[in-house]
């Protein structure tokens, strides 16, 4: 954390200083927080900068762009992350996501190793699965997909509730029924317990901006595609 000297001496050698500030700001919002979900979910936030930024100076002069990318994308998530820190969610939360022991979406994850020129396609799968348009297909159960041209994505439905698992490529190997029961079990999980407003908010924003090249403006996720109504028609 900034408590340590050379911690502090990275930051400012790596970091412009609005992105400073921006760190700085967020450890004081942690610092003021009591314990809690949300309190360890923004420490790990500040943690991926400052990894990010400790990889950056360990490598010199052997970094590239794309570590700057990784640094950028991580600020931003950070940004997003004390935006919904500081107010109560307003929307209803019909869409959330899976994630991982880390509270990471496994979906992020995920298109992080997808090719850019794929972006429009899963943005376009999310908008539909927000959207309630036709055309999703049953796996198992209430295994559902949402399918395009080169990815689908998995998800639970429970009345209008959904819950985001992750996107495949069309093109490898499909998921073994052993797959589906754990995928599927795994889901059911997570339907018993209340997923925190807050978090899944961040979560959502953070796919979308993503998906959108860091798009920065807070409040433009997925859960919110039928108020805006730009989910594409099938």
């Amino acid at each position: 954390m900034l408590k340590r000297s050379d911690d502090a001496d990275i930051l400012e050698k790596i970091l412009t200083k609005d992105e400073l500030s921006v760190v700085k700001n967020a450890y004081s919002m942690y610092k003021g927080m009591e314990d809690g979900t949300h309190k360890i979910f923004l420490l790990r936030r500040i943690n991926d900068v400052i990894s990010m930024a400790r990889y950056i100076d360990l490598s010199y002069p052997a970094f590239n762009q794309y570590d700057y990318d990784v640094l950028g994308y991580r600020l931003n998530n950070l940004r997003i992350s004390m935006a919904h820190m500081d107010k109560e969610p307003s929307n209803d939360l019909s869409l959330s996501y899976m994630v991982d022991s880390n509270c990471f979406p496994l979906l992020l994850s995920s298109i992080h190793f997808l090719d850019t020129q794929n972006y429009n396609e899963i943005n376009n799968l999310l908008s539909l699965i927000a959207g309630d348009c036709n055309g999703e297909e049953t796996v198992f159960g209430e295994l559902k997909s949402m399918v395009g041209p080169t990815h689908h994505i998995l998800y639970t439905r429970v009345g209008n509730k959904k819950m985001v698992y992750n996107v495949f490529s069309n093109f490898k190997p499909g998921l073994k029924k052993k797959d589906l029961l754990a995928i599927k079990e795994s889901c059911n999980e997570r339907k018993d317990v209340l997923l925190d407003p807050v978090i899944q908010s961040i979560i959502d924003d953070s796919i979308y901006s993503v998906l959108h090249f860091n798009l920065s403006a807070p409040n433009n996720g997925y859960r919110l595609v039928k108020e805006r109504k730009d989910y594409p028609e099938r």
